[in-house]
């Protein structure tokens, strides 16, 4: 990885702009996604935790370039923290999106995603 890429705010940058996707896919009015309302739930529900899953690595990766002598669990949790509020204050947004309504199982979502992708950070070598 080049020099560039490990500078701390090149990885936080990294953070705004995944936050800035999400935050513009939140804005979209509710429409399906995919044929039958069974496979729609699931993959919105699917791109939730995979979105959140990545905000938390990243997250992960510009704390640790941030607070190098942090240990792997300080990072992770803050990293988690981060996601948790920024999934909270996304519900929040979308109940003013136009047909969007916040729901706290979505942030359980959320949740489950940013820890499944801080697992898979915290354990990759």
């Amino acid at each position: 990885m080049t020099t560039f890429l490990r500078r701390p705010l090149v990885a936080w940058l990294l953070v705004a702009a995944w936050m800035g996707v999400i935050f513009l896919f939140s804005a979209q009015p509710q429409r399906a996604v995919a044929p039958g309302p069974l496979f729609d739930y699931l993959s919105k529900k699917t791109a939730h935790l995979l979105s959140y899953a990545i905000l938390a690595a990243l997250t992960y990766r510009a704390a640790r370039l941030t607070w190098p002598t942090a240990s792997r669990g300080r990072a992770a949790l803050a990293a988690l923290a981060i996601a948790v509020t920024y999934a909270i204050s996304d519900e929040v947004h979308q109940s003013f999106s136009p047909g969007r309504n916040p729901s706290p199982g979505d942030v359980g979502i959320d949740t489950l995603g940013a820890l499944l992708g801080l697992a898979l950070v915290v354990a990759w070598p």
